[in-house]
């Protein structure tokens, strides 16, 4: 499929962002809303499963933490549909942080059940419960959202009647996460929902699962992971975890077929837990503490690249610096259990809101950014000495503009003479600046310009007219 290509009159193919067996996913936008948007456009060999999941995802509009379905049709014989555009899975932060912390779990854990509650009473079963189908929201949405509904089914038909239970099925699901009854090739039911979850509640509080040492492929490792599943205790499986989730693998297991599973029990079971190790109820995951705060800026480096006196150990008393500083601010209260850290966070930033789901919010990440940018605007810009102090005594003066002019000059040389020293440093320094270096300096000419604008601005709030000459020189 080409970029740039209009689909339906209203949705452009702007970019591709992942490829698999079963087709293609892009990234689009809809010239109407201006709002992006994933299109999944599916191989030509791939039968009809794009056309089942578009059918669940339809019968699922309007449930919350699943995406919205906007169109499905053809184009040029090629079946596609467009869908909410959505934020990274859990196998991306899983890849980062090996393994998740306790109230992160329990967070997603919450979250989980009550979004396999809202599409259990729909009649829907996923069937493919993993990390890879649980995505995060984007810009300030902290909801997950359950995806990929391609070999989902409706358990109940329209009169409410349930399936029946059978055997001699083929294999559903991922082998990692399938429940016991998939790998004995049984009729899946709400229970298997759950005990995927369970595993994967496990797999992201310990980092792995032992049946992934298996070096195996298909068939036999189907068996081989359902043979371990059987075997192995589940206190052995949840060694080292809090008990509540061997509890809820049990109760999965011992479910009937039709039994409707008793979501609430499980989440106030989750919920107790919170409370005992003393987890705020606050809807944080492990990847909202921004790392940044722990790492040394890359211009501080540079900096003693161009020195030539960056060693390790300098980076080292950098680091332990910021972790000093960051130590009183933003990572208060560490305790531990099993490896796993409970953060609390910086009050200022905490939204005190359920672990359930929320609804989805609208205000987009532009809006955040341009007001975090005027609540900084009294901020000294990096690279730029501060000129504040002094502007602010203008309205002291009885030759306003004059004066004006002559600070506006003095700020334009200043800074003409600092851009000139970046230069000079960039063209005859004698090591090649690296990519992070001449982003920096970038970056650093750039909040120079923007604090010129910004100062304009809090002059003009003065009813101070500059003379034209002057205005002309920042511009």
């Amino acid at each position: 499929m080409d970029i740039n290509l209009m689909i339906n009159d209203q949705y452009l193919i702007k970019k591709k962002i992942s490829q698999g067996s079963f087709g293609v996913v892009y990234v689009g936008q809809d010239v109407q809303t201006n709002q992006y948007v994933a299109i999944k456009i599916e191989k030509n060999d791939q039968g009809s499963s794009l056309e089942k999941e578009a059918k669940i995802l339809q019968h699922l509009n309007g449930t919350l933490n699943i995406p919205r379905l906007y169109y499905f049709g053809e184009h040029k014989k090629q079946t596609l549909m467009v869908i909410s555009f959505l934020g990274k899975d859990l196998t991306y932060y899983i890849r980062q942080y090996k393994k998740f912390s306790l109230k992160c779990v329990l967070l997603i854990a919450e979250q989980m059940l009550s979004i396999l509650e809202n599409i259990h009473l729909k009649s829907v079963l996923h069937r493919d419960i993993k990390p890879e189908n649980i995505l995060t929201g984007r810009d300030n949405d902290s909801n997950l959202y359950l995806v990929d509904f391609g070999i989902s089914k409706f358990y109940r038909d329209k009169k409410g009647r349930h399936i029946n239970f059978c055997e001699n099925k083929s294999f559903l699901g991922t082998s990692r996460y399938a429940s016991l009854g998939a790998h004995k090739g049984q009729e899946l039911s709400r229970r298997d929902d759950l005990e995927s979850l369970g595993y994967v509640l496990i797999y992201l509080l310990k980092g792995s699962l032992p049946w992934q040492i298996l070096k195996l492929q298909d068939e036999q490792k189907i068996k081989a992971v359902g043979d371990m599943k059987n075997t192995i205790p589940l206190n052995e499986l949840c060694n080292g975890l809090p008990n509540e989730f061997e509890r809820m693998i049990d109760y999965s297991r011992k479910l009937d077929f039709r039994a409707t599973p008793d979501y609430k029990f499980l989440r106030s079971m989750f919920q107790k837990l919170a409370h005992q190790q003393n987890i705020q109820d606050q809807l944080r995951y492990d990847w909202d503490y921004t790392p940044s705060s722990l790492q040394v800026p890359s211009s501080e480096i540079a900096i003693l690249k161009r020195s030539r006196r960056t060693t390790d150990q300098e980076q080292q008393d950098l680091l332990q610096n910021r972790k000093k500083q960051a130590s009183s601010s933003t990572l208060n209260g560490i305790d531990g259990l099993s490896g796993h850290s409970f953060l609390k966070t910086p009050e200022q930033k905490c939204r005190n809101i359920s672990l359930t789901p929320a609804k989805q919010k609208s205000q987009s990440s532009f809006n955040d950014s341009f007001s975090s940018c005027n609540q900084s605007g009294n901020q000294t810009v990096i690279g730029m000495p501060s000129q504040q102090n002094n502007l602010s005594q203008l309205s002291f003066f009885e030759d306003n503009n004059n004066l004006l002019s002559l600070a506006l000059e003095s700020m334009s040389k200043i800074t003409k003479e600092q851009l000139n020293q970046e230069e000079h440093e960039e063209n005859n320094g004698e090591l090649s600046p690296s990519p992070l270096e001449v982003k920096y300096l970038k970056l650093k000419k750039q909040s120079i310009h923007v604090h010129f604008k910004r100062t304009l601005l809090q002059i003009e709030s003065m009813n101070i007219l500059p003379p034209q000459s002057s205005f002309n020189q920042c511009q």
